[in-house]
């Protein structure tokens, strides 16, 4: 009789209990027939959605891994090959919550029940990371009137939401709960889910209400879990375009809302896109290379229920890959073996602000014309190019000098380096310095006068120190590059002549003569 609607109940309680007044039917009629219906609910709830929270379900879901934020599948984008990986590592409270022993045991409980607080108590172990005390939720009322398990939970799922960042911790009065179940509101807001609760009914929590409200976070915040990481391998500064493919299913339209997070690297055009039913579109994402170091992002699809309608979120991962520094420019400079050499070049700032760049030489050595590396005892530890300056300022759009130079240790050869350019905002770029080394200039002069058909002979005079390459390391040490390093006593030189009218020994070995005559 508490199903029906309040004239059928007055008749039938008149009927039943002649003399009784309207005003005690209506006492009666409005407690008994809420608690009925609310009762009728909940199982309708518990047989057709409570239902389809099972074990299996819980174990395939989203999020339910050691690591916060773990995407549901691997990196996908170009020369990105499949991790083989180690066997899935399984830890022990993982373990425990997956473990189909004790959950139909519950004499107060259903096994879907025990599977949400199971799942409350995974998350919060989770996320927790020590922030508050260690607890174990037990029920839906007292363990979680604090909105503290909440708010860990939502952090597990949604590690950057700004709404749960400062909870108030202990609550010693009901305005501490209150304030605490407010940030729970802000939250779904946050991430755009939407749910009929106020947060009174949270920091005065009914089993019944949490119950429903618990079991609606079970079913949308796993959608927060990266499905994916998107990959833009690239060459620095190389722009790169990758659309995201989206599917509608349903038979009316959806309207997502895009929200991306994370580097300003990471670009869109659009903040919504609408799907008509059982149809595709592509979603494009901008990303701008500035820099060779891992830049993330991530770009959350969120909808609003249109009536019956509403799609879940989704979320994917954003990340960059450096595949290499394309120069911007070569710079090429030549010097004779162990002269200075200078080239004043133009810095021009690519970016679309002023920036103060740090300057390095990078990746330099030998090489032949075709840029082939090449080896060289000589230049093992003596660096070919050196900066005027360590730093530069350049407007945006503007330009300006900087002068490198060059001293080569080895000819013929060629030489090449990165020129660097780095600010921590703006980004970096990288110039090519290209060297060409010629053989050094004649220490003296020696003239030679034969008559024809004759031979002529000349003894030279061998120094056991390189005048000009001294002159170069003193140069270096001076700007702090080298350090002194002593001669070996023994020299071996290597003789080659370049007209075939002189002959000479192919090897002379010159002694350090102070040393002959300490000996002596």
């Amino acid at each position: 009789e508490h199903f029906l609607s309040y004239e059928q109940f007055l008749r039938y309680m008149q009927s039943a209990n002649p003399g009784i007044t309207r005003r005690q039917v209506e006492k009666i009629f409005y407690p008994k027939s809420m608690e009925a219906w609310l009762t009728c609910i909940m199982q309708t709830i518990k047989i057709f959605l409570l239902f389809r929270i099972t074990l299996k379900v819980f174990k395939a879901l989203p999020g339910m891994t050691e690591q916060i934020d773990q995407p549901v599948s691997g990196p996908i984008g170009e020369d990105v090959a499949p991790d083989p990986g180690e066997p899935r590592r399984i830890c022990p409270e993982l373990q425990g919550a997956w473990d189909p022993k004790g959950l139909a045991d519950s004499n107060v409980y259903s096994v879907a029940e025990s599977v949400l607080l199971r799942w409350l108590n995974f998350h919060y172990w989770r996320a927790n990371k020590s922030r508050y005390p260690e607890r174990r939720v037990t029920c839906l009322d007292r363990d979680l009137d604090d909105s503290i398990v909440l708010s860990v939970v939502i952090q597990s799922h949604v590690p950057n939401c700004q709404a749960v960042q400062l909870m108030r911790y202990p609550c010693t009065s009901f305005d501490h709960y209150e304030e605490n179940a407010a940030h729970i509101i802000s939250a779904l807001q946050e991430i755009g889910l939407t749910f009929p609760i106020q947060s009174s009914d949270i920091s005065s929590a009914q089993p019944k209400d949490m119950l429903l409200f618990v079991m609606f976070l079970f079913q949308n915040l796993p959608h927060y879990v990266p499905k994916t990481v998107i990959v833009f391998s690239t060459l620095l500064g190389v722009n790169m375009t990758k659309n995201i493919e989206l599917t509608n299913p349903s038979r009316r339209a959806i309207t997502y809302f895009v929200k991306l997070q994370g580097s300003s690297d990471f670009s869109i055009k659009e903040e919504s896109i609408k799907i008509e039913p059982r149809q595709m579109v592509t979603f494009p994402v901008e990303f701008q290379s500035r820099f060779t170091r891992l830049v993330e992002g991530q770009i959350v699809f969120t909808s609003r229920r249109e009536g019956n309608v509403h799609a879940a979120a989704m979320v994917f991962k954003l990340q960059s890959r450096c595949t290499g520094k394309k120069p911007r420019k070569t710079i090429p400079v030549s010097a004779v073996l162990y002269e200075i050499g200078t080239v004043d070049i133009d810095v021009e700032n690519p970016f679309g602000e002023e920036a103060s760049f740090a300057v390095s030489i990078r990746e330099d050595g030998v090489c032949d014309a075709e840029r082939n590396p090449v080896k060289s005892r000589r230049c093992e530890s003596v660096a070919p190019f050196h900066l005027g300056s360590q730093s530069v300022k350049v407007r945006a759009g503007g330009s300006t000098k900087l002068t490198v130079s060059f001293l080569p240790f080895e000819a013929p050869a060629h030489f090449v380096a990165l020129l660097g350019f780095f600010d921590t905002k703006a980004g970096e770029f990288y110039y090519e310095l290209f060297g060409t080394s010629s053989p050094p200039l004649p220490l003296e002069i020696y003239r030679l006068q034969v008559k024809a058909g004759e031979l002529g002979y000349k003894e030279l005079i061998l120094p056991h120190r390189n005048v000009q390459m001294d002159r170069a390391r003193m140069w270096l040490e001076h700007r702090g590059a080298g350090s002194k390093r002593a001669l070996p006593e023994a020299i071996v030189y290597d003789v080659r002549l370049t007209s075939p009218y002189y002959t000479a020994p192919k090897q002379i070995t010159v002694l350090n003569s102070s040393a002959k005559q300490q000996a002596g």
